[in-house]
């Protein structure tokens, strides 16, 4: 439905009263960012549509025109000053291929 093969490196993170599902997109071996979904009904695995379509509360992409592999995210509502934690290979940054970033971008209502 969304373009993807499957979804990885998942996680539930709690800001405020909301939960929110983390997920990481792949086609094969590859990860495109990180969708995040807003939790409608927790108990029964619910998350929150539009229209009966999953609505998404937002797609963090790779802010290096490296093509894939970024996104198993993460995130701590006391980190006010960096949000979302989003890894990210970058082939061009030997030998510091692997990093993380702060995205800034913060979970709100």
């Amino acid at each position: 439905m969304l373009g993807f093969d499957s979804f990885d490196h998942s996680s539930i993170v709690r800001a405020s009263e909301y939960l929110y599902l983390f997920a990481a997109p792949k086609n094969g071996e590859e990860s495109f960012g990180t969708y995040i979904f807003k939790f409608e009904n927790l108990p029964n695995g619910g998350l929150k549509r539009e229209n009966g379509k999953l609505k998404i509360y937002n797609h963090i992409k790779s802010d290096k025109n490296e093509g894939a592999n970024a996104g198993e995210s993460d995130y701590d509502e006391q980190n006010t000053n960096g949000g979302i934690l989003f890894p990210q290979i970058i082939l061009s940054d030997v030998p510091e291929v692997f990093q993380i970033f702060k995205t800034e971008v913060l979970l709100k209502k």
